[in-house]
């Protein structure tokens, strides 16, 4: 009895070490190395406040050091702990959102035209109503 189990925990063993093995190849061709520097601005996961299950990136924050190959401590200002230590899978790099330019054309009024010209002619009376339930449709 005590060989037969010592045969099946050597098994085990080696199917685990095996499965260990085809999931790391698996895994490791997605995975990329993440290195945040010291007082760059960073995005944190964090739950909400409605919810500990709905979890929304927050921030920025800054990144105040790094403690270790994947962990880094974070200032929060105006938070109940002024700094977090935290993993980096819970970090994103903020990357600022460039403003948006906006123009104005302008175009020089020709002789003859006038600003009413582009402004539509009449509105449309003839719309059908009557996808809409009839409560809808008086209102």
């Amino acid at each position: 009895m005590r060989e037969h189990l010592q045969r099946m925990t050597t098994l085990a063993q080696n199917h685990l070490a095996e499965a260990r093995e085809q999931q790391k190849t698996w895994y490791d061709p997605q995975t990329r190395q993440r290195n945040l520097e010291v007082a760059q601005k960073v995005l944190i996961m964090l739950p909400s406040q409605e919810s500990k299950l709905l979890a929304k990136w927050q921030g920025p924050y800054e990144v105040k050091r790094r403690l270790g190959p994947t962990t880094y401590e974070i200032s929060m200002p105006g938070q109940d702990r002024s700094s977090r230590v935290l993993h980096v899978n819970l970090l994103k790099e903020w990357v600022p959102q460039p403003e948006k330019a906006q123009s104005l054309m302008i175009r020089r009024v020709e002789e003859g035209e006038s600003d009413d010209q582009y402004l539509p002619q009449s509105v449309p009376g003839d719309i059908s109503l009557d996808h809409l339930m009839y409560s809808q449709q008086l209102q």
